[in-house]
């Protein structure tokens, strides 16, 4: 051991951890669409965008072009330290609320997690805008569960309950 040297501290993960375990935003399908998949341990869908902390999560939404995200993926648990898949889906929320034009395109939100009852409390968060129909924001599908991990669509059996559309499944 060298004498002066401190031991690392635990706790918060450093920046350049977190910046290391995120991928930088420019992956999208070719209809320039994205998604974007939050979970600190789990391997990333493929054809999805992968963000490791809420940070890099929240720098990917904010710097995709409006109208350009397709869907999103929350976990709930995201490492020691670090907020959790329910302060992420209200500032998710917030940011619905403050810039409806980011989520234009917005088709599903799936909530997952080990916890089945964290993931219904995520959904009942994220689909406050459904339930108040907020003006600018589209309709979009919740689904508790990880999207399909080798990119294909699936066909989700319903339509969120707050649609008030009448949708031909």
């Amino acid at each position: 051991m060298k004498i002066g040297k401190q031991p690392k501290r635990m706790g918060q993960p450093s920046a350049a951890f977190l910046a290391r375990q995120s991928v930088a935003p420019g992956a999208q399908q070719s209809d320039g669409k994205l998604r974007v998949f939050l979970d600190d341990e789990r391997p990333c869908p493929k054809g999805w965008l992968l963000a490791r902390s809420p940070k890099a999560f929240f720098d990917t939404l904010e710097a995709a072009p409006e109208g350009k995200i397709r869907e999103i993926a929350l976990d709930w648990y995201l490492g020691s330290g670090i907020a959790d898949g329910i302060a992420v889906g209200h500032r998710l929320v917030e940011l619905m609320k403050e810039r409806p034009e980011l989520f234009a395109g917005l088709e599903t939100i799936y909530l997952h997690s080990s916890d089945r009852t964290k993931a219904i409390e995520m959904m009942r968060i994220v689909e406050e805008p459904l339930r108040e129909d907020w003006q600018g924001l589209p309709f979009f599908a919740t689904h508790i569960g990880q999207p399909e991990m080798d990119g294909s669509e699936r066909r989700l059996r319903r339509p969120s309950r707050f649609s008030s559309r009448d949708l031909s499944w």
